[in-house]
């Protein structure tokens, strides 16, 4: 799988995200559970940005089924991570969006990869992707 998550994402979106002490672990540096938790508001501000939520995405919402994390450098307290973003294979049932982040120095610090379904609010049921996702990967 790795050769997959070294693949550059096709920019959809990007945004900065400072690294806050909280991020910070006994290594003295950006923990693996807090990297999780950025790239998840990196996720939330993507959707936010063309007007979506995670809980209704045209009557939809997202549950992620995977995630994976490729880490190739540290990140510490005081740096200003960008998240670039974008959307890799679509099918029927799932979504995966790909990640790229970079340091204050815009340095890699890893790539990621979490695919998504879409549940229906109604039937409670897996959906296909809104064509929305498909017609922005279309775009760029």
């Amino acid at each position: 799988m790795e050769k997959k998550l070294l693949a550059t994402p096709q920019p959809v979106f990007q945004t900065e995200i400072p690294v806050q002490i909280s991020h910070i672990n006994y290594g003295n540096h950006v923990g693996f559970d807090a990297m999780v938790s950025l790239l998840h508001e990196a996720q939330v501000q993507f959707l936010k940005n063309y007007h979506y939520q995670e809980i209704d995405i045209e009557g939809r919402f997202l549950v992620v089924q995977k995630i994976e994390v490729l880490y190739k450098r540290e990140a510490f307290y005081g740096d200003d991570l960008t998240f670039v973003i974008g959307i890799g294979d679509i099918t029927k049932v799932k979504l995966e969006l790909q990640y790229l982040v970079k340091n204050t120095k815009q340095e890699e610090v890893c790539r990621a990869e979490i695919t998504v379904v879409f549940i229906d609010q109604a039937s409670r049921r897996v959906v296909s992707p809104p064509a929305f996702f498909q017609t922005l990967k279309e775009k760029n």
